[in-house]
């Protein structure tokens, strides 16, 4: 195992102890994210090594909730505007944890560290604008980011919150549209995403959060 395996390795597992669920988001959006960097690597002309450097770090985006409060991170309900303002620090500290990490182990591996810190900065950045924590517009979102952000958000649609029910794979899939129809999500990421329906039916089924 390589060193920046090993730090992958070491974050997530951290993420997992500290919350189940958190750590069933990050195996499904991995698995997700592989899916979308497969498809789309012929369009944007992707390397295999890009590819396996997104999928395999994908499992790290929501690396900063190891950093939110128990009572904001697992409250059973909707988070209030302070509460949102608290667990949208989760970039900011992931970014923080990965540093530390990557520093511990020596990684010096400059284009695998580089789609690391991305796809944790960026993965809730909106093409139109309207995500954070900086609120970038269209390729100021690195690819990895654009990436990820549609695993995300489709995943987060079709597995319960406290304050919703999980949604189909149909109607997660018919949201993510919308969003890129709006101009917030990656159009071909999307459509990527819209060609793998039998493959989200498995991820969804096989990996399901534990009560």
């Amino acid at each position: 195992m390589t060193a920046l395996q090993l730090a992958a390795e070491l974050a997530h597992a951290a993420a997992c102890m500290r919350d189940a669920a958190t750590g069933s988001h990050l195996e499904r959006v991995n698995r997700i994210t592989r899916l979308i960097a497969t498809a789309v690597a012929p369009h944007y002309g992707l390397s295999e090594a890009f590819v396996e450097l997104v999928s395999t770090n994908a499992r790290l985006h929501d690396i900063g909730k190891i950093g939110i409060p128990d009572a904001i991170l697992l409250k059973p309900g909707r988070l209030d505007d302070a509460e949102m303002a608290v667990m949208r620090t989760h970039v900011e500290k992931g970014l923080e944890i990965l540093e530390r990490v990557l520093a511990a182990q020596g990684v010096a591996d400059q284009e695998a560290v580089r789609v690391m810190t991305n796809l944790v900065a960026t993965h809730h950045e909106r093409l139109d604008g309207t995500g954070y924590p900086k609120g970038l517009r269209g390729e100021q979102i690195p690819l990895e980011g654009r990436i990820v952000a549609v695993a995300d958000v489709f995943d987060a649609l079709t597995h319960t919150r406290p304050y919703r029910q999980s949604l189909s794979v149909e109607e997660g899939l018919a949201i993510v549209r919308q969003q890129a129809d709006a101009g917030q999500l990656d159009p071909v990421c999307v459509a990527a995403l819209e060609a793998q329906r039998p493959a989200l039916e498995r991820i969804v089924a096989e990996f399901r959060d534990q009560p």
